[in-house]
């Protein structure tokens, strides 16, 4: 066998190549060749007759958190437009955030009142693991001297101050408790 591929393949060091030897080599380049063309004609066959993976166009949302914000001044309600509202000076104002059902099981609520930001703490039916179960948050902001804009944003997701059960300031943002009076 050794022999008879020596012949058909080998070239010889001097002289003339023969012509099973050049036979030989250009029917191994059109088999190379035919070879190459029917696995591109099954790979192309496999590509067009595969199943489609469909995604659905609406897969993905981002979560919807919302809170019931309810203020109330000498046992009145006070109006609020897009959370905000503004703290007469001297006047006490009882604030009631109420977890509304949404895609978002847990959140908390910025509190702006004036130029300085609270966090409220989480408030949501997933707070288990971050100090218990809380489905409402009701706390109060005293008016000071002059009036000031209260601006309250719910928003989706953990506090990143949520283990501070302390009202003090860190990066000039305060932490708000349940039944917690803070000034304006």
């Amino acid at each position: 066998m050794i022999n008879f591929t020596n012949k058909l393949f080998r070239e010889p060091n001097k002289g003339k190549i023969s012509e099973k030897t050049m036979l030989s080599h250009a029917v191994l380049t059109v088999a190379v060749a035919f070879l190459c063309f029917f696995a591109m004609a099954f790979t192309a066959f496999a590509r067009f007759t595969a199943n489609d993976i469909v995604i659905p166009t609406n897969s993905v949302f981002t979560a919807t958190y919302n809170l019931n914000i309810q203020v109330t001044c000498d046992g009145a309600a006070v109006a609020v437009t897009n959370g905000e509202f503004t703290a007469a000076a001297g006047k006490e104002y009882e604030i009631n955030m109420q977890y509304v059902s949404g895609s978002a099981r847990t959140g908390y609520c910025i509190v702006m009142v004036g130029s300085t930001t609270y966090n409220t703490a989480q408030i949501g039916v997933d707070t288990t693991a971050i100090g218990g179960r809380r489905d409402s948050l009701t706390f109060k902001i005293v008016g000071g001297s002059a009036g000031k804009k209260v601006k309250m944003t719910p928003n989706w997701s953990t506090s990143a101050r949520h283990a501070e059960f302390v009202e003090t300031a860190v990066n000039g943002t305060y932490y708000i408790t349940e039944g917690e009076s803070i000034s304006a």
